[in-house]
């Protein structure tokens, strides 16, 4: 009965210890969010907002990204567009907030925001994509964030 109840339990514990074992195993991958995405005060016709990405680097080594690229969506139409390469290193095992300040900066997404401010509802659906491109080997990084932002009229 001692045996049985020996043998039992090393069925029951060695698969446990297997996957325990094999989750340990798994490499950690760099992570990033969007943390927030608002519409700044301006004395400009042209609206500024503000991106703030959370990178979070779980390794050992550090983090080198070359750059990013970002697409937000005001309402269903394209509205803000760019890259930029000024984007820190993350150290090993730590996590760093990257703060972007965009604006649009060309024509048809300028007259779009300012048609868009001119109307009385001022708080707008958006959609914002974003890539992170990471030096070497490791595939990009790819963010999508969504909700509401207040666009804000000049400050006089």
């Amino acid at each position: 009965m001692k045996y049985l109840v020996m043998l039992v339990c090393l069925f029951v514990l060695l698969p446990v210890c297997a996957y325990s074992a094999s989750q340990e195993d798994q490499p950690l991958e760099p992570t990033a969010v969007v943390t927030s995405f608002k519409a700044l005060p301006t004395k400009k016709i042209t609206p500024c907002f503000e991106i703030v990405i959370n990178i979070v680097n779980p390794k050992a080594t550090p983090l080198q990204l070359a750059g990013l690229t970002y697409t937000i969506e005001l309402e269903g139409s394209r509205t803000l567009n760019g890259k930029t390469k000024e984007i820190p290193d993350v150290q090993p095992n730590s996590e760093e907030q990257v703060l972007l300040t965009v604006s649009p900066d060309d024509f048809d997404c300028i007259s779009r925001c300012v048609m868009m401010m001119q109307q009385p509802c001022k708080v707008f659906k958006y959609d914002m994509q974003v890539n992170l491109d990471i030096v070497g080997e490791q595939p990009e990084i790819l963010l999508s964030s969504a909700g509401d932002i207040e666009l804000l009229m000049p400050i006089n």
